[in-house]
């Protein structure tokens, strides 16, 4: 929650420095939207969620699961690791949605208190909305599926198919899954 009335603060005075303060609207909803949200919630997915997964998978794998779910006809890709992705990425875009909803709302409460002119809370929605566009919202809805999906799917590769049995490389899991998610947010920013 802070990081909308932070955002909006920190914009207002730096803009009012220069006299643009016509442009804090524009340059808090698609830098919150577009760039902060989707990284933010992707690190909570890669620091929560993912070494959740990780631990899961490693253990599975530990104890053989996976050969034990071939004899009997079950995709062991299929049983264990799509579902855990789905559910990540799913989380992923409702978790980044909620944070932009919270931070739009706590910024239009600083912008208020800052004294920004930004008139009732339907109309700053409207406003915010209008500024992000609707092509670029659904773009983040998507990076943000993405970034949760990609993840995911990293910490699953590391978890069931890298390392000899009983050793499982979890820093470097950890690495590319950031990495992972740095190039999907890039690769999608750039594709805007």
């Amino acid at each position: 929650m802070l990081i909308g009335a932070g955002l909006v603060l920190q914009a207002l005075r730096l803009l009012r420095q220069i006299g643009q303060e016509g442009l804090v609207r524009e340059v808090v909803v698609v830098l919150l939207v577009e760039q902060i949200a989707p990284v933010v919630i992707g690190l909570l997915i890669i620091g929560r969620s993912g070494l959740i997964l990780y631990g899961e998978l490693a253990e599975a794998r530990r104890v053989g699961l996976p050969r034990a779910l071939d004899p009997m006809g079950v995709d062991p890709f299929l049983f264990l690791v799509m579902p855990r992705c789905a559910a990540i990425a799913a989380s992923s875009f409702a978790l980044t949605m909620f944070l932009i909803v919270a931070a739009l709302l706590t910024g239009f409460g600083g912008a208020k208190i800052a004294g920004l002119a930004v008139g009732s809370l339907p109309y700053a929605i409207d406003n915010a909305i209008s500024a992000i566009g609707a092509p670029a919202l659904l773009l983040t809805a998507f990076k943000a599926w993405l970034i949760g999906l990609v993840t995911a799917s990293v910490f699953a590769h590391a978890a069931l198919c890298e390392g000899p049995e009983g050793q499982f490389p979890l820093p470097s899991a950890f690495m590319r899954a950031f990495l992972a998610m740095m190039v999907v947010s890039v690769t999608i920013t750039l594709m805007r």
